[in-house]
């Protein structure tokens, strides 16, 4: 995203967690990309903006994934995948 728009981006700190994330914006430690959700943690002195469109060219999706160690059993895991994959689409839409 930031390339497609001929910015280079410096990332100094890294965090997983998304109130983490909003915390670091709301002490003025740079800005941040996060899902449109994330706007539910509201911060104070945080401002939250959705992505625009360029003209003729779609939002840039970003993936997300699920992940498990190999070879392992695990019924709660195929329980939700079983519950995902036949919304797969109707989830993409909105992430």
């Amino acid at each position: 995203m930031f390339a497609a728009a001929g910015l280079h981006r410096d990332i100094t700190q890294v965090a997983d967690e998304k109130q983490t994330i909003v915390s670091m914006v709301a002490a003025g430690l740079g800005l941040a990309v996060v899902p449109r959700w994330t706007s539910s943690l509201a911060s104070a002195g945080v401002l939250f903006l959705p992505v625009q469109e360029e003209a003729g060219r779609p939002t840039p999706k970003l993936p997300l994934a699920v992940a498990w160690m190999k070879a392992a059993r695990d019924p709660q895991r195929d329980a939700l995948l079983d519950l995902l994959r036949p919304n797969r689409e109707r989830y993409s839409a909105s992430a």
